[in-house]
């Protein structure tokens, strides 16, 4: 898989995450226990936003995996903000 196998539509909200600055990798867990209830197709994304809501909390820095996108990528605030005590 490769970036432009992903589909960078929040399959929640519709937003563009690509041009909202949302890309990011999240820990198994976290991504699991957002979809349990609801499943997220293959290859398809949640923006911070709907990812919280399903989760029922926001994100920290330790729901991030070390994964590159995460360390240096072009952020939105709101991402920035979660993303803020990576190491």
């Amino acid at each position: 898989m490769n970036e432009q196998d992903i589909d960078m539509i929040c399959v929640d909200c519709g937003t563009d995450t690509e041009k909202g600055k949302e890309f990011f990798h999240v820990c198994d867990e976290v991504w699991t226990a957002a979809t349990l209830k609801k499943e997220v197709p293959p290859y398809k994304v949640l923006c911070v936003g709907c990812l919280e809501l399903r989760l029922g909390r926001q994100l920290t820095a330790s729901d991030f995996t070390n994964a590159r996108v995460n360390k240096f990528g072009n952020h939105s605030e709101r991402l920035k903000n979660r993303l803020a005590a990576l190491p």
